[in-house]
């Protein structure tokens, strides 16, 4: 249109300007307004749905290159990315939603600056989905985001992370960078988004019987005995959420106060006096994961972390909480089953009980990585609840 304006030449036979909505979905570098429209050229309805809710002038500002690429990664992982902006005052979060019963997120995904959180918070109670927060680094690139100390500084932490909290946003995740105005896709950290995604509609679909549950609490103050996390009563709280499980369908057994007092303290036990975890693994309150599972994903962990963690706590062959198990070393931690329902103490972040807790200097040593990769590869993390 530009150039034949500049060469005088008619412009009558292009389209008239089509005005974007206040509201809309997007879809080929052009939107619509309805959630069954932008499905239309789906080719399966199986696919887990993500409403990823963005600002309208990412649209009017052709951002199509931003938007396309991740679509490719949704594609990629098997997730039906929507995108979608909404004015706010008539419409809201749950607006393409709402007259689509059949086609209900597994999650949404913010990427905007959002507004008035009375009214969020009330349609994210309507739609009954989670709301995970996404940022934006701009004091750099993907490298230099990879680089920082901090990954998101107190300005940008204050609005885009501590305000949506309290509107019950969660899982805030920095999927993008740059400093120059234009959004560098930040790829691993959106294959952990849509992994995410994948893993809550596994969540959703499967039937709570079938679902198995990880609950972790921490020691603190510390103590062999103190069974509390920050003066919460631990074993009544056990109590209460595996009676509340129980009700609503998952296989967890029938526990008494008393009973989660006394197995709490077998399983302080396993850290506070470490020779007593094959004991532990014997009477069923410990479990391990083979040296060989946990050196293998630590070998895949970027080299810079490697050498980080190997400079401050040497290899991980070398470490206390090794054990032999069925002819091999394992690491051994304390653990109870009770049906389907798990319960741990977090394992301590520097191995030693009550040492560099909130230490962000300080890496975690191979003991707490190797529980935390247990509770991913050996009940496949889709269908736990931490």
């Amino acid at each position: 249109m530009v150039h034949a304006w500049r060469s005088g030449d008619s412009l009558a036979d292009f389209p008239a300007a089509e005005k974007v909505p206040l509201n809309g979905i997007y879809l080929n570098h052009g939107f619509v307004t309805t959630l069954a429209k932008r499905l239309e050229s789906e080719s399966s309805a199986e696919r887990p749905i993500v409403g990823l809710v963005v600002s309208r002038n990412v649209f009017t500002d052709q951002e199509f290159d931003y938007l396309d690429r991740i679509t490719r990664l949704a594609d990629e992982a098997n997730v039906t990315a929507v995108f979608y902006w909404f004015d706010g005052r008539k419409q809201g979060l749950d607006w393409p939603w709402l007259r689509s019963s059949e086609s209900k997120p597994a999650a949404l995904v913010n990427l905007t600056h959002l507004h008035n959180g009375q009214a969020r918070t009330d349609e994210i109670s309507r739609l009954g989905v989670p709301v995970i927060q996404t940022l934006h680094y701009r004091t750099g690139d993907a490298r230099d985001w990879q680089a920082s100390d901090i990954g998101v500084d107190a300005g940008l932490a204050s609005v885009m992370l501590s305000t949506t909290e309290a509107w019950g946003l969660t899982d805030p995740m920095v999927i993008s960078a740059g400093s120059d105005g234009k959004k560098q896709v930040i790829e691993p950290q959106l294959t952990l988004l849509f992994d995410k995604v994948s893993a809550l509609h596994r969540l959703q679909t499967h039937a709570n019987h079938d679902k198995t549950v990880a609950l972790m609490y921490w020691n603190a103050p510390a103590g062999a005995e103190n069974i509390s996390a920050s003066n919460l009563n631990i074993p009544s709280s056990i109590r209460s959420i595996s009676s509340a499980l129980y009700t609503k369908g998952y296989q967890t057994d029938a526990l008494s106060e008393q009973q989660t007092i006394d197995d709490a303290k077998l399983l302080l036990s396993g850290y506070y006096q470490p020779d007593t975890t094959l004991d532990l693994l014997e009477r069923g309150y410990a479990a391990s994961i083979p040296l060989t599972n946990y050196q293998a994903w630590f070998n895949a962990l970027p080299r810079k972390q490697r050498q980080f963690i190997l400079k401050w706590w040497g290899a991980p062959d070398k470490h206390q909480a090794l054990r032999e198990v069925n002819g091999e070393l394992a690491f051994v931690f304390p653990v109870k089953q009770y049906g389907h329902l798990y319960v741990l103490p977090q394992p301590p972040r520097a191995g030693t009980v009550g040492h560099a807790i909130h230490n962000t200097k300080e890496p975690p040593d191979h003991l707490y990585l190797a529980v935390y990769l247990w509770l991913q590869q050996e009940h496949q993390m889709g269908r736990w609840t931490r």
